[in-house]
């Protein structure tokens, strides 16, 4: 008889851990997940094959040879800030495995002000001489400015911009927001996890890319697309666990034998991670006797995981609440013009490769990023003559001033994003709803990793 009961596409939950130990699998829990995503994740495992191709008495091909796995997903979520400025984002930890670092920022009440702060520019305290740079000037109806990089000013102090001139008191410090920015190295790789309606698709030593999209009057959107990979092992919950399964020790429960991919402990460790060598390729049974080659004894009480494989979905997941901001009074303004747009997107451009390694178990290592360039689209409508100067301007590659553009208004709501100095590569005509644009494509520049940076405030 049929089974009526198909997967359904919209029950779907990511859960993503980052690695103590580069490409080893971490193990997920219900406080691994969190981050609310829109509809339409997808991840696949993509097995490359070796061309067997054997000569002989026919045109037929020969079976091709299975080489090793890779895992690749694609995650859309919505950027959304927790609304405080002490807790981070469910996002931060997917963009940190995109090759961003993660500081915390600091808010400094200012007051008795001459001048306007620069994006980008240092501060330093005419008392204490501590430094900052400037990560957010002030807004509409405030009178603060985020700052990275800094211990604190002292209360009453004067603070001046080392570019602009400005200064102002600084009233207080406070510990408040979180700045993301490109590294070049140190990567954190991420052991990620789509749980799909009872179903389950796991990919370790992940890293990855994204996208922004930006749409006025609508909220920004992220794509992550994430790249690692797939390791056939299996994964089973243990009682009655007597010492410590050691990585690299072999188990047997009498008739299969398996080798321990990872220490467990039962406690820190909830799962037993091993590969197959011997028996069953499926794994051990539920209720297994198990004996290790060190001494330790346990019984599985849970079936063997696959990494893709039939799998209860994780309980206990609280998904992130309240609404994200939307593109609205954004502020964004290139070399003191103030565009009329309506889209904007940021690709990070990350190489990310999974490279082949025999020495590996499973023939790969963990992924590495091995160079980015970072692309930004916008469509600003076209008005008179003035503007054609800034076009041609942009249309001879020139360098210009960077610009940010800000998502939300309400403290511990906003998100921020600035790229540093911009290049355009690329000018073409266009319409939107009947008025001419112009679809411009660019570039990002920086040196030492400053090509751009989020900020969630």
């Amino acid at each position: 008889m049929a089974d009526c009961n198909t997967n359904q596409y919209r029950i779907r939950q990511p859960l993503g851990r980052h690695e103590t130990t580069c490409g080893e699998l971490a193990y997920l829990e219900n406080t691994d997940g969190g981050m609310e995503i829109q509809v339409g994740i997808t991840m696949d495992a993509e097995t490359e094959m070796f061309e067997n191709d054997v000569a002989r008495a026919s045109l037929t091909r020969s079976a091709k040879i299975p080489k090793a796995v890779r895992g690749m997903a694609s995650i859309t979520a919505l950027m959304k800030n927790t609304g405080s400025l002490t807790i981070q984002p469910e996002a931060v930890k997917y963009f940190e495995s995109c090759g961003m670092v993660t500081e915390q920022t600091y808010v400094v009440a200012i007051s008795s002000q001459t001048g306007s702060f620069e994006l980008n520019e240092i501060v330093t305290g005419g008392t204490s001489g501590n430094i900052g740079v400037v990560v957010l000037t002030e807004l509409e109806g405030t009178d603060e400015i985020f700052v990275s990089a800094v211990a604190g000013f002292d209360p009453g102090e004067t603070i001046t911009g080392a570019t602009s001139g400005a200064t102002a008191v600084a009233d207080s410090t406070t510990v408040g927001g979180y700045l993301q920015k490109p590294t070049s190295s140190a990567f954190k790789n991420m052991t990620f996890r789509s749980e799909e309606d009872g179903f389950s698709k796991e990919m370790n030593g992940a890293l990855g890319t994204f996208n922004i999209t930006g749409t006025a009057n609508e909220p920004l959107s992220v794509t992550f697309e994430m790249m690692g990979r797939v390791e056939n092992t299996r994964q089973q919950t243990l009682t009655s666990q007597v010492g410590i399964f050691t990585k690299g020790e072999e188990i047997t429960d009498g008739t299969n034998i398996g080798v321990v991919m990872k220490d467990c402990d039962g406690i820190v460790d909830p799962y037993l991670v091993y590969r197959m060598v011997s028996g069953s390729s499926d794994g051990f049974t539920l209720g297994a006797s198990l004996t290790g080659s060190l001494g330790s004894t346990a019984t599985t009480s849970s079936v063997a995981y696959k990494p893709f494989g039939t799998r209860p979905m994780t309980t206990g997941v609280v998904a992130e609440s309240g609404n994200p901001p939307i593109l609205q009074n954004s502020g964004l303004e290139i070399n003191g013009f103030q565009p009329n747009v309506s889209a904007f997107t940021l690709e990070m451009g990350n190489e990310v490769v999974v490279q082949e390694n025999f020495n590996e178990v499973f023939g790969l290592a963990p992924a590495t990023i091995n160079g980015r360039e970072v692309k930004y689209t916008i469509d600003p409508l076209v008005f008179n003559d003035s503007d054609w100067a800034i076009y041609d301007e942009w249309r001879a590659g020139n360098i210009s001033n960077g610009f940010g553009l800000i998502a939300g208004r309400e403290v511990g709501s906003r998100v921020f994003i600035y790229i540093a100095s911009t290049q355009t590569q690329n000018v073409t005509d266009g319409d939107r709803d009947g008025s001419s644009i112009f679809n411009v494509e660019g570039m990002a520049l920086g040196d030492n990793d400053a090509e751009m940076f989020i900020l969630w405030c």
